[in-house]
């Protein structure tokens, strides 16, 4: 699977059962950290940066761009040895955590380089919405079954054991029933991606990296209606799904109404 499907919040139920269940056995307890496959993660970060690199070097010119591709593929090597585990394949919360390190690949090279925090998420949010376009049809194949009865209830099991806290650093959420013409909805309330990032120092770009579930949902055909994330100062994520209707743009980010100007 390639990194651009990491993001994908819908692999936490695979359509039928809580994936993140598998493996775990419902423990309730914190579990010993494995490894990550350190060369299977670099192989798939480079395949996402022959999709997607094209916007550094648009944004850098071609020398520039090469030359810094060069250093946010360094700086993923480093990071990699610092992804917080929680349960590797046995839990698709990975894939989520996963995408947005590759995301954070780009920041502490970007920033060397002078470029603005609000330029470096637009980067972002460039290329992982290049990389979505090159993996559109396996995520409308998944947008296709997102409201099949066996994906919500994945998601309400889910959310069940999210609340068991078996990782740390993983995410926790609640299931919110389906009202007000919303199919159903995600309330998280612990973000594995934020917990990250603050471990990095690196706080302020969060909420940047929220934004890209929007380009993601729209390919996917998925309308997502959010008003709020723990990225952006708010209380909770407030993730709902609704089957009629476009997901709206999430660039410029002030035309968000869960964007906030300043950093959690």
């Amino acid at each position: 699977m390639r990194s651009v499907t990491r993001r994908e919040f819908i692999k936490l139920t695979a359509g039928s059962t809580c994936a993140c269940m598998i493996g775990c056995h419902g423990a309730s307890t914190p579990v010993a950290a494995p490894a990550y496959d350190a060369a299977k993660l670099m192989a798939d970060f480079d395949n996402w940066l022959m999709v997607s690199g094209a916007v550094v070097t648009d944004l850098l010119g071609p020398d520039g761009g090469a030359a810094a591709l060069v250093a946010i593929r360094a700086n993923y090597a480093d990071i990699i040895l610092q992804i917080p585990w929680i349960g590797g394949e046995s839990s698709r919360n990975t894939y989520n955590l996963l995408g947005s390190a590759s995301s954070m690949a780009l920041i502490k090279p970007l920033e060397a380089l002078g470029v603005t925090p609000r330029n470096i998420g637009h980067t972002m949010y460039l290329m992982a919405q290049a990389s979505f376009q090159a993996d559109g049809e396996a995520l409308q194949q998944q947008g296709a079954y997102m409201f099949d009865e066996a994906t919500i209830d994945g998601m309400r099991q889910g959310a069940v054991w999210s609340q068991k806290r078996v990782y740390a650093g993983d995410f926790v959420f609640d299931f919110v029933e389906p009202q007000s013409g919303h199919a159903y909805g995600i309330k998280m309330t612990e973000c594995a991606i934020q917990k990250f990032y603050r471990q990095q120092n690196l706080d302020k770009y969060v909420r940047y990296n929220c934004l890209l579930d929007y380009p993601m949902y729209q390919i996917m055909g998925v309308h997502l209606d959010r008003t709020q994330t723990l990225g952006n100062r708010g209380t909770s994520c407030d993730f709902n799904y609704l089957a009629t209707g476009l997901t709206p743009d999430g660039w410029p980010p002030e035309n968000r109404p869960e964007f906030s100007g300043d950093p959690a």
